[in-house]
């Protein structure tokens, strides 16, 4: 099945997959996932526009699920399940 983020109107690359899996993965166990820069940077570039870098990573959480606290833009971003 093929996902699509509709709020950013572009389908979900492969590394979007794997960093999904990954988040995924730690809050099967944990409440919250830290993710830094050298996972962010793979789906995200540094270079990227850093209002539309942000607007995704926040499409990409809601996407999956998830929230996210950007406590510090491109090095450190915090993901927690959304109560149902």
């Amino acid at each position: 099945m093929i996902k699509i983020l509709l709020l950013v109107g572009k389908m979900e690359s492969a590394d979007e997959k794997e960093l999904a899996a990954l988040i995924r993965n730690r809050l099967g166990n944990h409440v919250t996932c830290a993710v830094y820069e050298n996972n962010l940077s793979v789906v995200w570039p540094r270079a990227y526009e850093h209002d539309s870098r942000i607007k995704e990573i926040e499409a990409f959480a809601k996407a999956n699920g998830w929230s996210v606290s950007i406590t510090d833009p491109g090095i450190r971003l915090t993901f927690t399940k959304l109560k149902a």
